[in-house]
């Protein structure tokens, strides 16, 4: 029987909390596993099958269940705009099959588009976990502290890529996603363990105006009422927090400067610019001004000293007529070499290894971009190996149909001819201009209502298999595969998200929750800067983090009765169960009441009046 018993209560416990573990398990290993692949899921597609996968369908196939026993539900302030986005993408592949053509019929084409819709399944349903998740601030307020300690994680890992050669597993090419191990080349962009520089970036735009947030809220002395902070040990904790918030701020930001992402850095800037500009109703203008001010030095000074600006600034400023300047520029260009060569800790690749610049060479892909190269007449300023269009072997007759070429070595080859547009800016940003943006655009035209279907954007062809889709802007990409009322839906949902984030921030006065309105309105606008320029909501690592933080964030609005009380399916519940107990207190007590007055336990005054009357009734009978 206490087997039993010990069954029951652990069964309970697990029952209650199960989702708010999970959610947590979530928030560490998405950002902190590495894209390694376990399988493939179509041949020959970038698209692979990963740890996280098995992990999410694992806690997907829980949430059914208890949606099954009534345990979470699926009714948020989100749901109607989700279901009805998924709605849009699955008829966008159906008529992209049936109607516009632009799916082949073949099980291939038909499956890859299929696949985008279920990631798009995959990444939304996270909303819901930790929105169901989420019972109180409490619960809340530890996945997001979980949140951050991941990002302090990111960083370390980020730091021993930079400088220690740990491994590196990208998905910037079909070959880098086969989970070849790599390291860094001393000129390539940090992507810790994301699948590219791109994904990092956009994550930190997302997580920093967090870390920022909690570090200045926590500063404020009444930030928390508990009785356990006003103890000597709650103080040292709430010392370690402050700590590790502004230690999770630095860090990320730094490694935001080694990313080199130009567009997530401006997507940053916008965030933390919000940040303090939204900080004025709470703490003023003195305080926003100031640490605003401090905020927005640090982060030029790490782009100066960090990224490549300095080697720039050290070329047009004249270091014998200034040399402390000179003496500035050094030490930056040490610290960037290897922060830890001061104290004579020196790094070598492990043997064996190949450096991602190496296998690039090897395997003749298009050349990466160095923010440091100069232009060229010849080809693009972001370009610095020469690829040819084609190649032909000497003998072979279809070199005399190919126009101009030139032997080298043994070969024919035939040089890559690139736009005025590509000379006169560079081949990434013509690239979008010219190729990928419009043929968004054209995937729009195709059905403006429900647009071409999931990865059908980048094919020179209807019938060609592209080996991996990007349009480089996600606004278009949603656009050109779900047309109009797809862009509403999703677009719309994000909307919503940041209208309930400032109704908490107009109508809040806890310090914490408005905080967290903060955070999230100023993250999600920089992410959507960030989108514009990149395919930042189809990234799986992005889209998992901030699906998830969408759900804890209305979580606690919700639940704390700020917005959509309607929602708040639990504090009605509560309500209701008061509500019932004090009617049936009432009735027992008037019950009790009735009792009473019929009974022997009478009051004083009743006694009086009942004695008098009996003695009356006495002295009748005796005068008889």
């Amino acid at each position: 029987m206490a087997d039993n018993g010990l069954i029951r209560k652990l069964w309970t416990w697990f029952d209650n909390y199960f989702l708010l573990l999970a959610t947590a398990l979530l928030l560490i290993i998405v950002p902190l596993y590495p894209k390694i692949p376990l399988a493939d899921i179509i041949p020959g597609y970038i698209v692979r099958l990963r740890l996280e996968d098995i992990v999410i369908a694992t806690v997907i196939g829980w949430w059914v269940i208890q949606l099954l026993r009534k345990k979470v539900t699926w009714k948020t302030p989100l749901s109607i705009f989700i279901l009805a986005y998924l709605a849009t993408g699955l008829v966008s592949n159906l008529l992209g099959v049936v109607l516009t053509k632009t799916i082949p019929t073949e099980s291939i084409h038909i499956a890859k588009s299929m696949l985008h819709w279920l990631r798009h399944i995959q990444y939304l349903s996270l909303f819901f976990i930790a929105y169901n998740a989420v019972k109180n601030r409490k619960q809340g307020l530890f996945l997001l502290l979980v949140t951050l300690g991941t990002l302090v994680g990111v960083v370390i890992y980020g730091y021993g890529q930079k400088y220690h050669y740990w491994p590196v597993y990208s998905t910037m090419n079909r070959e880098f996603s086969k989970g070849v191990k790599l390291y860094l080349s001393e000129h390539a962009r940090v992507q810790s363990t994301f699948a590219g520089h791109y994904d990092l970036g956009a994550y930190l735009v997302v997580i920093l105006p967090l870390a920022l947030v909690s570090a200045l809220v926590l500063s404020q002395k009444d930030s928390l009422k508990s009785v356990f902070f006003q103890t000597k040990l709650g103080k040292i904790v709430r010392q370690v927090l402050i700590a590790g918030s502004w230690f999770a701020w630095f860090g990320g930001l730094w490694l935001l400067v080694l990313s080199a992402s130009r567009t997530s850095y401006g997507g940053y800037l916008l965030a933390i610019g919000l940040v303090f500009l939204l900080f004025i109703k709470i703490k003023g203008w003195w305080f926003s001004i100031s640490r605003g001010a401090v905020v927005f030095l640090i982060s030029g000074l790490m782009m100066i000293f960090v990224g490549d600006l300095s080697s720039r600034f050290s070329q047009v400023i004249d270091t014998e007529r200034y040399p402390l300047a000179g003496q500035v520029f050094e030490i930056a260009e040490n610290l960037k070499e290897d922060p830890l060569k001061f104290i004579g800790q020196v790094s070598r690749p492990p043997e064996n290894s190949i450096s991602t610049d190496q296998l690039e060479e090897e395997l003749k892909k298009q050349g990466m971009t160095r923010s440091d190269t100069q232009p060229s007449t010849s080809k693009p300023k972001d370009v610095y190996v020469d690829v040819p269009e084609k190649e032909f072997e000497l003998a072979d007759p279809a070199a005399t149909l190919a126009g101009e070429l030139r032997q080298v070595g043994d070969k024919l080859v035939q040089d890559r001819v690139f736009s005025d547009c590509a000379l006169k800016h560079s081949l990434s940003v013509c690239i979008r201009l010219e190729t990928l943006w419009p043929q968004a655009f054209q995937g729009w035209l195709a059905n403006p209502l429900f647009g071409s279907g999931y990865a059908t954007l980048t094919k020179s062809s209807v019938e060609q298999f592209t080996e991996a889709e990007s349009t480089d802007n996600n606004f278009l990409r949603t656009l050109g595969e779900n047309g109009s009322i797809g862009f509403f839906f999703f677009y719309g949902t994000i909307g919503l998200s940041l209208w309930y984030s400032w109704l908490v921030y107009r109508q809040s006065q806890d310090r914490w929750l408005t905080g967290l309105a903060v955070a999230n309105f100023a993250g999600t606008i920089g992410l959507l800067l960030n989108a514009v320029y990149i395919d930042v909501f189809v990234a799986s690592k992005v889209a998992y983090t901030f699906w998830l933080l969408q759900g804890i964030f209305l979580a606690i609005f919700v639940k704390e009765g700020i917005v959509a009380s309607q929602f708040n399916f639990q504090g009605q519940r509560q309500k209701s169960d008061t509500q019932r107990l004090k009617t049936l207190l009432q009735a027992v007590e008037s019950n009790t009441n009735q009792k009473l007055s019929g009974s022997k336990y009478l009051s004083s005054s009743k006694r009086r009046r009942k004695s008098f009357k009996d003695k009356k009734r006495k002295i009748i009978r005796r005068t008889k």
